[in-house]
């Protein structure tokens, strides 16, 4: 893993080495939004994202970025499921001219406690994969706790195919911040950390195992349709396994993780996190080798 991307999040957005816009699908769910009003967090969230990708190309010949903001509707039934997602989108007013905005509703589900953002996440992408044809996808949360502006060098990295994938890490190790969790939060995170890599080697080299923003090729995005199985919050473990698993180029470069007002440390999932883990320890060690060692 390198960690050579150290732009600034101002930086200007990348562009295509052909004629025709870059197309960047942003892929995020309802999961964790509770906490303060969606429309709220949708607009804040397509206001970055307009910021970072603005409709007007930086130079004369730059032919810019068209992008679209896909957003899994995975909230429970008694949160407005079906509804809630769709009147924030329907109240949100009209987007910049190279945007899109789509609400995807979970198909049919079990709900469980600790929820289903990997799987939500999953149909998002397969989505904007079969409808939008984007040559990036990028996941990042729909809760604003990472500014949208963090994704542009994961973006410039993977559209220029420096990398397969390109993380925005939380650790002060590579250079990020985790700012407001407190000692609670602050122990839960390392105690996972550490546990995740001690029971998954692919996963040593990663200071911040379920980092907050991921930066997708498409290579990468169509190995997760393919492979991922996790359904929970743990499905960013899985993530990186797969990516080891097929040697895919996995950059990483810092960002800046803020919690919000009123967002709780998510103890309850603790219990399936744990679980998640031990499958896939069972699942990496069982599996053949996906392709030749260089």
């Amino acid at each position: 893993m390198s960690s050579s991307l150290t732009q600034s999040p101002d930086s200007a957005p990348p562009t295509a080495c052909e004629a025709r816009p870059l197309k960047v699908a942003f892929v995020t769910c309802s999961y964790d939004t509770a906490h303060e009003p969606l429309l709220d967090q949708l607009r804040g969230r397509v206001d970055q994202v307009s910021r970072a990708f603005p409709a007007a190309p930086a130079s004369e010949g730059d032919p810019g970025v068209d992008w679209s903001l896909w957003v899994v509707d995975d909230l429970p039934p008694e949160e407005g499921f079906g509804s809630r997602v769709r009147w924030a989108a329907g109240a949100l007013g009209p987007l910049p001219s190279n945007a899109a905005l789509h609400v995807v509703p979970l198909g049919p589900r079990r709900q469980t406690r600790v929820g289903l953002k990997g799987r939500a996440l999953l149909e998002g992408i397969a989505r904007a994969v079969e409808i939008d044809d984007p040559d990036v996808i990028v996941y990042l949360n729909l809760n604003l706790k990472v500014d949208a502006a963090f994704a542009v060098p994961g973006v410039r990295a993977v559209a220029a195919g420096e990398a397969d994938v390109a993380i925005g890490t939380r650790a002060s190790a590579e250079g990020g911040q985790a700012l407001g969790r407190g000692l609670l939060g602050e122990a839960k995170s390392r105690g996972f950390n550490l546990l995740a890599r001690a029971l998954l080697p692919a996963l040593r080299p990663y200071a911040d195992t379920n980092a907050p923003l991921k930066v997708l090729s498409r290579r990468a995005a169509g190995l997760l349709l393919e492979e991922a199985r996790v359904p929970h919050v743990t499905l960013d473990c899985e993530w990186l396994v797969i990516f080891h698993a097929h040697r895919l180029r996995v950059q990483a470069y810092p960002v800046v993780w803020r919690q919000r007002d009123g967002s709780k440390i998510p103890w309850h999932v603790t219990g399936q996190s744990l679980l998640d883990l031990i499958h896939l320890r069972r699942r990496a060690f069982n599996r053949s080798p996906t392709c030749s060692k260089p």
